[in-house]
């Protein structure tokens, strides 16, 4: 199944908020699928549904940093810091 644009929620952090996408009953057992690289949500499409059918309240996070947003301007780093 090729799913169409999905609802894209987003979970605060602390340095960035995260994407996810939710499915089926929010009251339902939990079910998180989370991919590695280089894959993205997409690669769960052909089981979210069926999770959700049968009565699980499914989470997808974008783990890749595509879909993430910075709160606050990244820490710059000792190598940041060099001299030239």
């Amino acid at each position: 199944m090729i799913r169409g644009m999905a609802d894209v929620r987003y979970v605060s952090g602390t340095q960035v908020n995260i994407a996810y996408e939710r499915h089926g009953d929010p009251g339902g057992w939990p079910v998180a699928l989370v991919h590695g690289f280089p894959y993205d949500p997409r690669c769960y499409d052909d089981v979210v549904d069926e999770l959700a059918r049968a009565g699980a309240d499914v989470v997808v996070p974008y783990v890749r940093g595509m879909a993430q947003r910075a709160i606050e301007p990244p820490t710059p780093s000792a190598r940041d810091s060099r001299r030239p």
